[in-house]
């Protein structure tokens, strides 16, 4: 655990362009022009937009070709949170080697997890989805500190042969004696971003200790143990979602009908 403490120390500064967009997001102008000036700086941030854009998942006919466009669909929180989420994890080193998982596969569940949000949540949730963009893109950054810290401490081994039987939050506690949600949670506080996002993130492996944004909490809780990262829409994420919705009383019929839907785009992925 001191090892992982002085890992969090030595975390790299995120580049202003974080703050500029998270300032851009929080001022609520819908200034298009100042985010298209933000994101034609990075070209990377222009192909994550549209690679994320022209997922299968959503299943636009005519392809997508400019961040114009894209947000112009999804929305300026949509491309805001995009952008961010792929500076942080250019900004952290991509390392998830203890959870088997590739950039390729964690862009997938990512890209997944969203489009759940997106059709599960109706109008009358618009406010909800707004809020929950940036978490469920980020919620899972603590798993790279993680799996550094097992790296360095020769235990990857040693964790992959327990963790995907397992509940992987337990697991992690037992190593490094915190969840990666809560990790993920912490990070994020050092580097300023919104409470609201800290807490969904921090109180997802448990909702009911939550004493605010339970809903929010609830639903990001689902789509995580939908899309988990070690059985990502198996048979039993599938059920154990589904059960968690109706424990939280969210609409499970409508659940059910997008993983259906979904369910072939993926394993077709």
């Amino acid at each position: 655990m001191l090892i992982l403490e002085e890992n969090l120390k030595k975390l790299p500064i995120l580049p202003d362009i974080v703050t500029l967009l998270l300032n851009l997001k929080s001022s609520e102008n819908y200034d298009t022009k100042k985010l298209l000036e933000l994101i034609h700086r990075d070209p990377i941030l222009t192909s994550r937009i549209l690679h994320l854009a022209n997922s299968k998942f959503f299943g636009f006919t005519n392809t997508i070709d400019t961040p114009g466009q894209a947000i112009s669909l999804y929305g300026m929180n949509f491309t805001i949170a995009v952008c961010i989420s792929e500076i942080v994890n250019n900004t952290l080193k991509f390392d998830l080697d203890a959870y088997d998982i590739t950039y390729y596969k964690f862009n997938l569940v990512n890209e997944l997890s969203f489009k759940v949000m997106l059709d599960w949540l109706d109008e009358s949730d618009a406010d909800l989805k707004e809020d929950l963009i940036i978490p469920i893109f980020l919620h899972n950054i603590g798993k790279f500190i993680i799996s550094s810290y097992l790296k360095q401490e020769n235990k990857i081994n040693k964790f992959k042969a327990i963790y995907r039987n397992s509940d992987v939050s337990k697991v992690e506690r037992d190593f490094v004696g915190i969840s990666s949600c809560e990790l993920s949670s912490m990070v994020l506080k050092d580097w300023g971003f919104d409470q609201k996002n800290l807490d969904m993130i921090f109180y997802m492996g448990n909702p009911y200790l939550s004493t605010s944004n339970k809903k929010a909490v609830a639903v990001l809780s689902v789509i995580n143990t939908l899309c988990s990262f070690t059985r990502p829409m198996s048979s039993d994420s599938i059920q154990l979602a589904l059960l968690k919705a109706k424990d939280y009383d969210l609409d499970f019929e409508k659940l059910k009908n997008i993983i259906d839907r979904l369910s072939i785009n993926y394993k077709n992925s």
